[in-house]
């Protein structure tokens, strides 16, 4: 990753490239100590987290409902376990800042559990659903697309019948695509996103930080 940075960017943040494997390792020595049982004690979590947070999102987003808060950062109200910011007043951030770091969270949890899931929807249906109204309230663009790719993965690593592979993965392509034409905000905010990241690589190439 930070070797196709160098090569894509022209620049490499040692430091920040330093934070990042040091954070990678820590979750590999957790996720290690912890074996097998870290992917469900993981969903357990997020299920009580995705949970706070749709009561959150309902009565303090939608509702308007704001009880006393500690305020943080430009616009960001806290309250312990769940986070309002203005900006993102439509969409669940969860406990993050924002609600791609929510949802980026989410998914990771779904992607750990992903050989256990018919497990977790035979004893858990009611905990797999509260993770996905969390994950659908954030309304991350890149959290959705993240989840089709999950989703096709499953189809075509995990599930068995070759017939349910041919009616459900061109199904599940159809799907994205009519998702996106027919969502104006998925469309405006991936062509948001990708003028931002034009402009941030632009800069970064004109500015480069710590050039080895």
């Amino acid at each position: 990753l930070f070797i196709l940075q160098f090569f894509t960017l022209h620049f490499l943040s040692w430091l920040g490239a330093l934070r990042y494997i040091s954070l990678f390792l820590l979750g590999g020595l957790v996720f290690n100590l912890v074996g097998e049982r870290f992917a469900f004690r993981f969903f357990i979590v997020m299920f009580y987290v995705s949970l706070i947070s749709l009561f959150g999102f309902v009565f303090i987003n939608r509702l308007n409902i704001h009880p006393p808060a500690l305020v943080w950062g430009i616009k960001h109200w806290t309250y312990g376990v769940y986070t309002f910011v203005e900006e993102h007043h439509f969409r669940n951030c969860g406990m993050f800042w924002e609600p791609g770091a929510f949802a980026g969270i989410l998914l990771l949890c779904i992607a750990l559990n992903i050989k256990y899931l018919p497990e977790l929807w035979a004893n858990h249906k009611w905990k797999v659903l509260v993770v996905l109204g969390a994950l659908l309230t954030s309304q991350s663009t890149t959290g959705y697309i993240v989840f089709f790719i999950i989703c096709l993965y499953y189809l075509v690593f995990f599930v068995q019948t070759a017939l349910l592979k041919v009616l459900f993965i061109p199904s599940g392509i159809l799907i994205i695509f009519a998702v996106y034409d027919n969502t104006d905000f998925l469309q405006d905010m991936i062509a948001n996103k990708s003028q931002r990241s034009d402009e941030l690589v632009a800069r970064q190439l004109e500015n480069p930080v710590l050039v080895p």
